[in-house]
């Protein structure tokens, strides 16, 4: 049985500091708010972490609800080019695939077109995704 997965992808402490300011608070309270919610309704959360040993680890506040679960690593910006993250994704079978993270207008916008070229179903949840101010125009930055 098909069910829904909340990708979580890259909101990591270095990348995070570089965001637009005006929206931080906004998008931790966002991912909280989904993450506590896909705890309490069982739905399963993969998290992954551009090249953490450059850019940190996932933001200590939001890694507390994660339950302990591994990140998935990774050096390409779609996930999907990272190892284990489509296996991980199959063993879950999942439904739709929720998206969120940094950033909206690369590593985000990448995993949802490879999830879609492979046939997934992909929302990405806007207010919980974020870009950095350098990331051109504010309607590149719309999700």
């Amino acid at each position: 049985m098909s069910q829904p997965v909340l990708v979580v992808t890259d909101v990591q402490e270095r990348l995070f500091a570089a965001m637009d300011a005006e929206r931080r608070d906004e998008m931790v309270r966002n991912l909280k708010i989904l993450l506590t919610a896909a705890r309490r309704l069982g739905t399963p959360i993969v998290v992954t972490e551009q090249y953490p040993k450059g850019l940190g680890r996932t933001l200590p506040e939001l890694r507390v609800l994660l339950d302990g679960a591994p990140a998935v690593e990774k050096t390409s910006f779609s996930a999907c080019g990272a190892a284990g993250f489509t296996e991980r994704l199959s063993s879950l079978a999942p439904g739709p695939v929720i998206l969120t993270g940094i950033e909206a207008h690369v590593c985000v916008l990448l995993t949802a077109l490879d999830l879609l070229k492979q046939g997934g179903a992909v929302s990405i949840v806007a207010d919980a995704s974020g870009w950095s101010p350098t990331s051109r125009t504010a309607q590149a930055r719309r999700c």
